[in-house]
């Protein structure tokens, strides 16, 4: 119960906007849970299709993209719904969308495994700086690829949770 309340009074304390970052992300990763668990490429189709990236100049950007990196490790950590870097991604990737800031959804596979165990990883850069999706190895993993087309509708993925945790 004690460090309900620490938690709780470390919320009142931060800052509006990290406040708002904390509910938006919540609640847009409990939507984003939904497609995940019920295993629709929507979600891939549309965070794939990336745009040029937004170059960081403005300290009030580097700011923004600090907060929700920050909410978004804090929401990985804290949430009892355990969201997948794929939920993290996607979720970060539409916030900053929503502040005018274009970055890079990227999904990778771990290199090196047998083809039956295939891992797989998704993070967002900004200018080749990582945003959400930190890995100790993540440097192992190879970056997939997307065929270069306007309608990505075709595209399948499978994107069921891994439950042998």
């Amino acid at each position: 119960m004690a460090k309900l309340l620490h938690r709780i009074r470390i919320f009142l304390k931060m800052r509006t906007r990290l406040k708002w970052l904390f509910f938006k992300a919540t609640l847009y990763s409990l939507w984003i849970e939904g497609f995940v668990i019920f295993n629709s490429s929507y979600l891939l189709r549309k965070a794939i299709n990336n745009k040029e990236e937004t170059i960081l100049q403005s300290p009030q950007q580097k700011s923004i993209v600090r907060d929700v990196s920050h909410v978004m490790r804090v929401i990985g950590r804290r949430a009892p719904w355990d969201p997948m870097c794929l939920n993290l991604s996607y979720v970060a990737k539409n916030i900053l969308r929503a502040y005018q800031i274009e970055s890079t959804f990227r999904l990778g596979y771990l290199n090196g495994r047998p083809k039956d165990k295939m891992e797989g990883h998704a993070w967002i850069t900004i200018n080749g700086i990582l945003v959400i999706g930190w890995l100790p190895n993540l440097k192992d993993y190879v970056e997939m690829t997307y065929p270069k087309q306007k309608d990505l509708t075709d595209l399948k993925f499978d994107v069921t949770p891994n439950m042998n945790k």
